[in-house]
């Protein structure tokens, strides 16, 4: 093979590199603008926190930034709020509205709200936010363009390293009632890695984390 020849497919094999090379920062979100996913944004720890925001129940449960010394307070929402959390560069919150309730996702650096979802009882934010979505306990991407139903017929109560604890219902008599074993209740556990669910403890009272 003669000089031309080489410099010839060597130009070919780097143009082929660097269009390859480009595809894969592409798909990693590396380019090709900011991931709604990304939930640290530019930070590489998230810099707010629970404590710097409160629901005001002294004025209709709206959502607020606690005072600072330099700065006005900032309310966040005009409907009444039953949850919050902050994640990342998100403040995540779920209005009081029954069926009609709605789960906020607002930025922190572009300052813009986005409706996730409806018809919200509760939820934990995580990589993902497992909510409460009348009987099913259904997984919500950042973006809002992902809910999947992870767990039906369910009322989730807990949720910690990963795993969400729940029970079981079933209709009686045209009333909604949780599955019942000897005299207690049974709590079922859900991997949300591995997708498996499984028995747990049987428990005499109800109680639902915060």
């Amino acid at each position: 093979m003669d000089v031309k020849a080489r410099k010839s497919r060597f130009r070919k094999y780097t143009l082929m590199f660097f269009i390859v090379s480009i595809l894969l920062m592409v798909v990693s979100g590396v380019l090709g603008g900011k991931n709604p996913n990304d939930i640290y944004g530019e930070n590489a720890e998230s810099t707010y926190s629970d404590d710097e925001f409160y629901i005001d129940t002294k004025d209709g449960n709206k959502l607020k930034q606690a005072k600072k010394s330099d700065k006005e307070e900032k309310c966040y929402s005009t409907e009444a709020v039953k949850q919050f959390s902050v994640v990342g560069k998100y403040l995540i919150y779920c209005t009081e509205k029954g069926k009609d309730s709605k789960l906020i996702r607002y930025d922190m650096e572009s300052q813009k709200s986005k409706k996730l979802a409806e018809n919200i009882q509760k939820f934990y934010a995580e990589q993902e936010i497992y909510a409460q979505n009348g009987t099913q306990i259904v997984a919500i991407s950042y973006d809002g363009k992902n809910i999947i139903s992870k767990v039906k017929d369910a009322v989730m109560i807990k949720y910690k390293a990963k795993k969400i604890y729940f029970l079981k219902t079933k209709e009686e008599d045209g009333l909604l009632k949780f599955e019942k074993k000897g005299k207690g209740y049974q709590v079922y556990e859900y991997d949300t890695e591995t997708g498996k669910e499984s028995e747990k403890d049987v428990v005499k009272k109800i109680e639902m984390q915060e």
